[in-house]
């Protein structure tokens, strides 16, 4: 979700009741609109809504979906419900889910997308609709759901589902979706569903895990006039595994493990050549997380057979390379088996690698028009939600002694993120959710008159419709309900968003970056070295950002859009991928000589829920973590515990907190709260709960993010468990509040 606004999410509906009444009625009360029924109390209603907003057409997911500026086109507005109600007192809003509904509507789709168009004179909507509908006599409060028309995909425009129950709000719910649900959600989406995941993580370690066990049997081997049988050689030979189980080490071996006459022989040339190829390839070291999505897999495969091929090529000089050469070949078999070297080592087709895993079943969701090297954005979650992980298990019946296998990780540890490795924390890629979708709620009191009127006779835009003086006129009462004598009817309060958006920005605050290549050398090996520097100069195309992943969300909220459990544990993550201009990525400006630092990048828009927590009224609400999704398109460097290929995608974190540079007791602080409408959450009397939170509904949040000199060396290969403290951050925040909360500047991995 993705463009460019510097205002908050201030696009309001102003929903309003106009009841138009013809004939005459009671004798005693020449008042009494002629289409009261005594006996049932209800009154015909002409329903008429105004919708403020501007109506400048954009495309895709950049604020036109979240129509986030004031130039954006009306999306219209559907699956559009009105509830009313008959509270205790006037001029209050809804309190609580325990207050029943008196009576409701379903409108289905209410206004058409650009059916608002702006007056050239006044630059205000004219475009208004009337429902006729009855109200009771009393009714003094009402509610509306609803939200934009839906044209575009889920990754686009969000995906929610919406349950209003127009008996009991206690019911109601709008949830976001999960992105990889159990089944799928529609035959346009038939391809996208858990176990389809499963089985391709399944056939793409199986096609690595031959690869790893790739050797030679029952061959003949000669090199001039010698000449060797050789029962089984493996690659897996060539090096030895020593340690305990869950922290074996793999060394190459010097030894050769040909079998010839005239005893043990040092390894030959080709032969460590192999052997350091299956050393660096199966190595995981501590703490670290190998990139399992198709392309990171290719890029390693790639890598691979740069030695391979090296072996296959060479000119044996003995009757031992000789050997090692037809495991080389061996190996690259089976690499092309899965693997097309014509076209750099990218993933053949499914067809083509299944029919060279015959033995491998339970993959039929692995269908002929899937694209390994896309996987897992076929699947529309982030590259780094897949992991892959080797693993060691003792075999007496193997020539090595143990057995080797490649597999997928079912969840990303925090030590993922430089957390603690003795955590359990974990986070399952199957819990990452769609954005919300743009949504509308509204929650009011209302106006009454007796008099007549049609709908050019309602205030025109959400400004005068919240100023009283606009309402001077046709004897209107503020704060009413309905009597037997009403005519007209209008909600006091426009209807807003019910959702909250993140505006997203990046920039350099550094000409030079460091990697961690000094820290994990020291580590891995033990030796002194400095870190790698890269300069982001020059062009725009160093690093680019392709995805935003946001913490901390309760995928269900309520009637009132805020967390409908009382206990939330807000464990879900939203992702959301980038697309500007038609590409999916936003490029970020180079840094400059002069000042160090770049400017911002185009904003990138993300609809999320209001994050608000019941268990911390009165305190400070919770801190929301946010990572960024970037692809290196500059040179190879180090992150936080992985080498980070020119070409691969990595992640850096930030944390927003609501309460940074502001009272740490008044809780309001820094927020410019609304003073004509009730904002949920609600106190008992119906009243707004002025308190600080990341995300407000309404409200637009806007952070700055920052990549620091030190920020890559908090790079991550892997999506981090955004749930987490246990998190090693590359962003700080300094915070500006305008509507909503700005967080300006956050340092990538410097908190």
């Amino acid at each position: 979700m993705k463009k460019t606004n510097q205002f908050a999410l201030c696009f309001a509906i102003a929903l309003t009741g106009a009841v138009g009444f013809t004939g005459c009625s009671s004798e005693e009360n020449v008042d009494v609109n002629p289409s009261y029924n005594k006996q049932t109390g209800e009154l015909n209603v002409d329903f008429v809504f105004n919708v403020s907003t501007s109506n400048t057409p954009t495309t895709r997911m950049t604020s036109a979906n979240t129509q986030a500026t004031t130039g954006d086109y009306f999306r219209g507005l559907t699956n559009a419900y009105l509830a009313t109600f008959k509270l205790d007192a006037d001029g209050k809003a809804v309190p609580n889910s325990t207050t029943p509904i008196d009576r409701s509507y379903s409108f289905g789709t209410i206004l058409s997308a650009g059916s608002l168009t702006e007056n050239p004179d006044d630059g205000l909507p004219t475009s208004r609709r009337v429902v006729e509908l009855s109200l009771e006599t009393a009714t003094n409060a009402m509610m509306f759901w609803g939200k934009a028309i839906k044209t575009g995909t889920d990754d686009e425009q969000g995906r929610v589902v919406m349950n209003i129950d127009e008996k009991n709000l206690a019911n109601t719910s709008i949830s976001m979706c999960k992105i990889v649900p159990d089944a799928p959600y529609s035959t346009e989406t038939s391809h996208i569903y858990k176990d389809a995941l499963l089985q391709h993580e399944k056939l793409m370690a199986a096609a690595l895990t031959r690869i790893i066990r790739s050797g030679i049997t029952n061959k003949t081997v000669t090199y001039g006039d010698l000449s060797v049988n050789v029962d089984q050689l493996n690659w897996s030979d060539y090096a030895q595994v020593s340690g305990e189980a869950g922290s074996y080490v793999i060394t190459p071996k010097t030894v050769s493990p040909v079998k010839t006459t005239g005893g043990e022989q040092t390894i030959s040339a080709l032969g460590e050549k192999i052997a350091k190829a299956f050393a660096t390839l199966n190595t995981i070291h501590t703490n670290e997380l190998r990139a399992g999505y198709g392309e990171a897999v290719a890029k390693m495969v790639a890598d691979l057979m740069t030695v391979v091929n090296s072996v296959v090529g060479a000119t044996p000089v003995s009757l031992h390379e000789c050997v090692t050469q037809e495991v080389a070949k061996a190996i690259k078999t089976n690499v092309e088996y899965f693997f097309d070297a014509d076209l750099g080592y990218e993933w053949k087709s499914v067809d083509d690698i299944k029919s060279n895993l015959p033995n491998v079943t339970g993959v039929d969701a692995v269908t002929s028009g899937c694209n390994l090297n896309d996987f897992p954005k076929t699947f529309n979650l982030p590259y780094g939600s897949v992991l892959l992980q080797f693993d060691i298990e003792s075999d007496a019946t193997a020539s090595s002694g143990y057995k080797f296998t490649y597999n997928y990780k079912g969840a990303v540890e925090t030590y993922a993120m430089g957390g603690s490795t003795t955590s359990t924390d974990a986070f399952d890629p199957m819990n990452y959710v769609y954005p919300a979708e743009l949504c509308y709620f509204g929650n009011s009191p209302i106006r009454t008159s007796n008099a007549t009127l049609v709908a050019n006779d309602y205030p025109d835009g959400a400004k005068n419709w919240e100023t009283d003086a606009s309402w001077a006129t046709n004897s209107w009462e503020n704060n009413s309900r309905v009597l037997s004598s009403t005519r007209s009817v209008a909600m006091r309060d426009n209807i807003r968003y019910g959702t909250a958006l993140l505006k997203t920005q990046v920039r350099y605050g550094s000409a030079i970056l460091e990697d961690n290549n000094a820290n994990l050398q020291k580590r891995w090996n033990n030796v002194t070295e400095a870190n790698n520097q890269i300069n982001v100069t020059g062009n725009d195309t160093h690093f680019v950002l392709t995805g935003v992943l946001i913490g901390g969300q309760e995928a269900e909220v309520g009637w009132n859009y805020i967390a409908k459990s009382a206990t939330p544990g807000f464990g879900h993550m939203v992702y959301d991928d980038v697309n500007y201009n038609g590409k999916p990525f936003i490029p970020i400006p180079a840094a400059t000589t002069e000042d160090n630092m770049g400017g911002l990048s185009v904003p990138n828009y993300t609809l999320v829920w209001d994050n608000w927590e019941a268990k911390n009224v009165g305190k400070k609400q919770r801190d929301v973590y946010v990572a960024l999704e970037f692809k290196n398109q500059s040179r190879d460097f180090y992150g936080e515990n992985n080498l980070i290929r020119n070409g691969a995608t990595f992640y850096l974190v930030g944390k927003l907190d609501p309460d940074a540079g502001h009272s740490a007791t008044d809780y309001s602080d820094g927020i410019t709260w609304p003073s004509k409408y009730a904002l949920p959450p609600y106190d008992a009397s119906g009243n707004s709960i002025h308190e600080r939170r990341v995300f407000i509904q309404h409200y637009m949040t806007t952070a700055t993010f920052v990549i620091s000199a030190q920020s890559l060396q908090h790079a991550l290969v892997a999506t981090p468990d955004l749930r987490s403290s246990q998190i090693s951050l590359g962003l700080s925040v300094d915070l500006k509040w305008q509507t909503g909360l700005t967080f300006d500047n956050v340092i990538l991995g410097e908190q």
